[in-house]
């Protein structure tokens, strides 16, 4: 029969199963936040097979503990995942990777606003200063606001 009393009485042996157990949860999931709990358990595992320490402090300890390597874990992980610099850092910022290219205006622009063709598709355009755009004109994007490519002559 199983032996309740006997079987909290081992502190360690909990807190480094639980610690096992976060690490597994970790692999599983990488959230990289499971991995800095089941370092703080395994560390208190390995500290109560040293000095036996009540309960209340052992939950402490495992908080204060947690939350220390949680944030030192991801503050050194946020420094090392330094991205490379890429030849093309707009890659997946359509609006923003169009600036230099050339367009072509889709008739006359009034009042400065008028339509580009950019590819095969058509975009919203403005044209700064007098606004002066004929149809077939090429023209050069130099920003972008919201939706609406701003122009000028190439």
């Amino acid at each position: 029969m199983l032996d309740l009393p006997g079987l909290f009485e081992d502190a360690a042996a909990w807190w480094l199963i639980i610690g096992l157990v976060l690490f597994l949860l970790e692999l599983a999931t990488f959230s990289l936040f499971l991995i800095w709990a089941g370092a703080a358990a395994l560390i208190l595992g390995l500290l109560l097979l040293v000095v036996d320490i009540p309960v209340t402090a052992q939950l402490v300890i495992f908080s204060v503990l947690g939350v220390t390597l949680t944030y030192l874990g991801r503050a050194y992980f946020a420094k090392s995942r330094s991205y490379q610099e890429s030849d093309r850092p707009n890659l997946n910022n359509r609006l923003a990777e169009m600036v230099g290219k050339q367009v072509v205006a889709l008739g006359d622009f009034g009042a400065g606003h008028g339509t580009v063709k950019v590819g095969d598709s058509q975009w919203a355009a403005r044209a700064p200063g007098d606004g002066a755009v004929r149809d077939g004109e090429t023209l050069k994007v130099v920003d972008v606001d919201g939706t609406t490519l701003i122009v000028e002559p190439a």
